[in-house]
């Protein structure tokens, strides 16, 4: 269409957001990667199996968070910008939070 912009385009923003969620995947499985790595080299030293397990945990919040957005790309490509921002705000926030209180009772 002529004297259209690029950010007139419904598709376009979808895209735009698309390929922005899936960097976004691509970090949250680089890092739980990371973090699992950095835990299975972790000196095994007394008292260092919380330090581990915390690591394990964390590693593991990401890589649900990664899954899930790029499930969420390749089978509900219109609901992944929904998805990623309950992700983002509301689901790995509490469940990280519980995981805190679950650690700090250890």
């Amino acid at each position: 269409m002529l004297g259209t912009k690029p950010w007139d385009d419904p598709e376009e923003k979808l895209n735009k957001k698309i390929r922005k969620i899936g960097r976004n995947a691509a970090y949250g499985i680089g890092g739980a990667v990371g973090i699992f790595l950095i835990a299975a080299l972790y000196p095994k030293e007394e008292g260092s199996e919380n330090i581990v397990k915390i690591m394990n945990d964390f590693s593991l919040v990401l890589f649900v968070y990664a899954a899930t957005l790029l499930l969420a790309i390749i089978l509900k490509k219109k609901y992944a910008p929904i998805i990623n921002m309950l992700m983002t705000w509301f689901i790995i926030p509490g469940w990280i939070v519980s995981l805190v209180m679950q650690h700090a009772n250890h």
